[in-house]
């Protein structure tokens, strides 16, 4: 019988390649960083984290931070953090800004979804100066033993492949 080394050296290459990639996949929820914040210029408003994710049950605390033309803190200032869509779409809180230009506004999720928030205030020329928006998406806690999920493509296509291709190899070797 003929050996086909090209098909079977590629087989090899894509079984090894299966099985590294479905061991480094990265999961969804560490590709983002809830402490990364973006630097501000100007007199303007950041809501930090930009992302986060909560448990429903837990508390999310978002933090605005109003700076000044010269990136001073603003103290004194009014601000708004409202929750603009997602399943928390009524949570509001206004507030001061303290010595540092912060406010923060904590709530707790009674329900799954994403929260997308943002904060506003007021300038000197009576202009209404919006933040960047944030999110938080609330998972269930997985207490309840319903969870349907589908796993993601990575973890189950690739090892079926893997297992699929070494099947392969060792019948092939069989019937030489």
């Amino acid at each position: 019988m003929v050996k086909n080394n090209f098909f079977e050296s590629t087989v090899v290459t894509l079984v090894c390649f299966a099985v590294i990639a479905s061991v480094f996949v990265i999961p969804a929820s560490a590709e983002t960083d809830p402490g990364f914040t973006i630097g501000l210029t100007g007199d303007e408003i950041l809501l930090s984290p930009s992302s986060a994710t909560a448990t429903v049950g837990d508390q999310h605390t978002v933090t605005a931070t109003v700076q000044d033309d010269d990136g001073n803190p603003v103290e004194s200032k009014r601000v708004n953090i409202d929750v603009k869509s997602g399943p928390h779409a009524s949570y509001d809180h206004a507030g001061i800004t303290d010595a540092n230009g912060q406010l923060s506004f904590t709530y707790t999720g009674t329900a799954t979804g994403t929260d997308v928030i943002v904060a506003s205030f007021m300038d000197n020329q009576d202009v209404v100066i919006t933040s960047n928006e944030g999110t938080c998406i609330w998972e269930d806690s997985g207490n309840n033993n319903n969870n349907n999920e589908i796993p993601e493509f990575p973890t189950i296509a690739l090892p079926i492949a893997a297992i699929i291709g070494i099947a392969f190899i060792f019948n092939r070797r069989k019937e030489e």
